[in-house]
């Protein structure tokens, strides 16, 4: 690896281009990188989307997110009360 030369550099070693790519092979290089699936697949999307945006869990893997834990109590909460009501009367 050759180390980047500074605008201010006036070395030959700083002028020579032996680990320059063409700009024709760095087009084939982008495009064989970016022809390969990145995607995630859609538990991977899901994952992404519930976990803690902040932080991770202590052993380094999932957390699931505070938010979607509260949404989660509110909604458990609305069923049972509809429950309750409708339900109870019978």
């Amino acid at each position: 690896m050759y180390p980047l030369p500074s605008s201010t550099d006036l070395s030959p070693a700083a002028t020579a281009t032996e680990g320059a790519v063409s700009e024709n092979r760095m087009r084939k290089m982008l495009g064989q990188f970016f022809a390969e699936e990145l995607r995630p697949s859609f538990l991977e999307r899901l994952m992404i989307g519930l976990a803690d945006p902040f932080q991770k869990s202590k052993s380094g893997g999932f957390r699931l997110g505070p938010l979607w834990v509260g949404l989660g109590l509110f909604a458990a909460l609305a069923v049972s009360i509809f429950l309750y009501f409708n339900l109870g009367r019978l």
